[in-house]
């Protein structure tokens, strides 16, 4: 079985691009999501090699499995039938690199000249009230859908030159100041603008990224970054003090219009992603930086373990009836009231010393007592989405436990199962 087989068995079609050491293919990654950062040599060390530029780790089909499906090393060699080696072979400690953030480059002026142009064009699209035939047949427009199911006001989408590109486009990539690239059978990639919500990132005034939430993703990621743009984190707010950090840009668009004079909020566009030089450096100087990613297990595992790490100021702080703080929105949720738990609850303990990472209280035996009443004894899969989806279908006990309550058992789950494997 060579790493091919593996993409394949996990749905994963990588195209042809270039010749080198023996052929090298491209697609998107199976972990973050990255349309064409995933790289592999099938022709490499026997049953070949893998490289995820957008996170920058790679290995063999052993590490694939690890890395990918979450297999032990041992339980890795049996599926690929290879001799593991002596039984205390994984054991041995293994020497990482120390995480160094990455530098991010800004796009080049050709690029924010003409993608500048495209998004003012989407936005006074997203005005004509611009229909798309799914959101239609809900009689829907997509301006409406900003606003109802995202929780976005007027204000805000005008603010943040949100748009909608109503059908596929290509452009000629040197027109926008980019170096070719090649299709397998040896012809010039276009530049590709599918249809979709255009999310554009400014940062002093000055256009960074586009990224498109496509309009039918049954094929390929649900949204596209137009090439060219900075892969860097949308950062928001002049607070500087207390940050909140989430995975989606709608998400941290949302919560900016509700509590930027609180905090902060920086979206990393997924769970795995980690901060760059720039945000890295913001949050070095923070006071107090919330982790609310989302409330699943990926979320859940990142906020417990990466974070407290390499950031001493790093809590945790679940979301709750939803795995995000949209889905809190729409469940009536206040964002102003979860964010001010998570502050004030900081502000109520005792100064974490920078050389320890982020302790996890245990759960006090009376409070978990009482919760349990309303969670019939549930004690398994803890995380904050799994939870609030099992609340959601007893509705008589629905509301019965507050932001409080979800944190206190997020890291009772923490504690028990996560820090623990």
């Amino acid at each position: 079985m060579i790493i091919l087989d593996l993409l394949s068995q996990d749905s994963i079609h990588l195209d042809r691009v270039a010749l080198t050491h023996g052929g090298e293919y491209a697609g998107p990654c199976p972990k973050c999501g990255g349309r064409d950062r995933f790289r592999v040599w099938p022709e490499e060390g026997g049953s070949g090699k893998w490289w995820c530029r957008e996170e920058n780790k790679g290995g063999d089909c052993i590490q694939y499995l690890r890395d990918m499906r979450g297999m032990s090393y041992q339980d890795a060699c049996s599926f690929l039938g290879v001799d593991p080696g002596p039984m205390d072979m994984e054991k041995k400690p293994v020497n990482k690199p120390q995480w160094e953030p990455r530098e991010v480059m800004t796009p080049i002026d050709e690029w924010v000249k003409k993608c500048s142009a495209f998004v003012e064009w989407c936005q006074k699209q997203l005005f004509d009230t611009y229909f798309d035939d799914n959101f239609s047949a809900k009689g829907s427009c997509i301006l409406k859908w900003l606003k109802t199911e995202r929780g976005l006001s007027e204000e805000t989408i005008k603010a943040f030159h949100l748009g909608w590109n109503p059908q596929n486009a290509w452009r000629e990539r040197k027109a926008w100041g980019l170096p070719d690239e090649f299709k397998p059978d040896g012809k010039v990639k276009k530049l590709w603008l599918p249809a979709g919500v255009v999310i554009p990132y400014y940062a002093d005034k000055a256009l960074q990224r586009a990224r498109i939430r496509r309009q039918d993703p049954e094929q390929g990621p649900p949204y596209c970054i137009v090439s060219g743009s900075s892969t860097g984190p949308m950062i928001l707010g002049n607070n500087r003090r207390f940050f909140v950090i989430v995975e989606s840009e709608l998400d941290a668009l949302l919560l900016h219009q509700e509590i930027g004079d609180m905090a902060g909020v920086i979206s990393l566009g997924n769970a795995q992603t980690r901060p760059d030089k720039l945000t890295t450096e913001l949050l070095r100087g923070a006071d107090l930086i919330l982790i609310a990613l989302d409330g699943d297990g990926p979320g859940a595992k990142e906020a417990w373990l990466w974070w407290p790490q390499h950031f001493h100021q790093s809590r945790r702080l679940p979301p709750v009836f939803g795995k995000d703080p949209c889905e809190m929105w729409k469940a009536g949720v206040s964002l102003r009231d979860w964010i001010e738990i998570g502050i004030e609850e900081e502000s109520t303990q005792e100064p974490t010393p920078k050389q320890d990472p982020c302790p996890v209280t245990v759960p006090d035996a009376e409070l978990i007592s009482r919760d349990l009443k309303y969670l019939n004894g549930i004690t398994e899969d803890l995380t904050g989405w799994t939870l609030w989806r099992r609340i959601d279908r007893d509705k008589e006990h629905r509301f019965a436990l507050d932001p409080a309550g979800v944190i206190r058992w997020e890291r009772w789950y923490a504690q028990t199962v996560i820090l623990s494997e």
